[in-house]
C-alpha cells in the first residue's frame, strides 16, 4: 500500500500475498533490536523486506548512580514489542504468527549483561549515559604499564576507548601500552 495515496499496486499485492505465505509457512524471520530509546521487533521476508513490526519505547533509569534498565523493563518491553508486531501481522495479513524461520537479536553496543550460574544478573546493565568507564580504563592502563615496566618490553598493545577521554590521559581517547 502506498503510504501517501493508500493505493495498492500490483507489485504490492504480490508482496502482501508472498508475506502472508511466508508467515503462514513459518519462514518469516524475526529481528529484535534493543535500542537505547526503543525496543523493536521486525518481521522480514526472504528478500529481507520488512513485512510487520512493533515497537516499545523505554527510558533508562538512574539507580544507585548507574544509568540502567531493569530486567523487568527488558522483559516487559520485549513482550510488548512482540505483541505489537503480531497485531501488525494480524491487521495486515489476517493471520497469526505461530512459527518463525529464525530469530535474531541486536543489542546496544554500550554494555553487556553478565549472569551467574543461577541466571542472576551480576552487575546492573550500564547504558550509554554512564561516564564511569574512565576509572576502569585507568586501572587497565596502570596494570599493563606496570607489567611493561616489570619485564622491560611491551606486553600488549591495548587501546582504551572511554566516554570521558580526559579521565584517562589528558584528552587522548586512545592509549597504546
Amino acid at each position: 500500500m502506498h503510504e501517501r495515496c493508500g493505493m495498492v499496486s500490483e507489485r504490492g499485492l504480490l508482496h502482501m500475498g508472498n508475506a502472508k505465505e511466508r508467515i503462514e509457512s513459518g519462514k518469516a524471520v524475526l529481528g529484535i533490536e534493543f535500542g537505547s530509546t526503543r525496543i523493536k521487533a521486525v518481521l522480514v521476508d526472504e528478500t529481507h523486506q520488512p513485512i510487520a513490526s512493533g515497537a516499545h519505547d523505554w527510558e533508562n533509569q538512574l539507580v544507585d548512580g548507574i544509568w540502567t534498565y531493569s530486567l523487568d523493563m527488558i522483559w516487559d518491553g520485549l513482550r510488548d514489542c512482540y505483541r505489537k508486531m503480531t497485531e501488525d501481522v494480524q491487521n495486515k495479513y489476517g493471520v497469526a504468527v505461530t512459527k518463525l524461520g529464525a530469530i535474531g537479536f541486536s543489542g546496544m553496543m554500550h554494555g553487556y549483561m553478565p549472569f551467574d550460574e543461577k541466571g542472576e544478573l551480576l552487575v546492573p546493565f550500564r547504558t550509554w549515559r554512564n561516564t564511569i568507564t574512565g576509572e576502569a580504563a585507568a586501572v587497565g592502563v596502570k596494570i599493563f604499564s606496570d607489567m611493561r615496566d616489570l619485564i622491560g618490553v611491551p606486553v600488549v598493545e591495548w587501546v582504551v576507548f572511554c566516554d570521558n577521554a580526559n579521565d584517562v590521559h589528558g584528552g587522548s581517547s586512545r592509549t597504546a601500552i
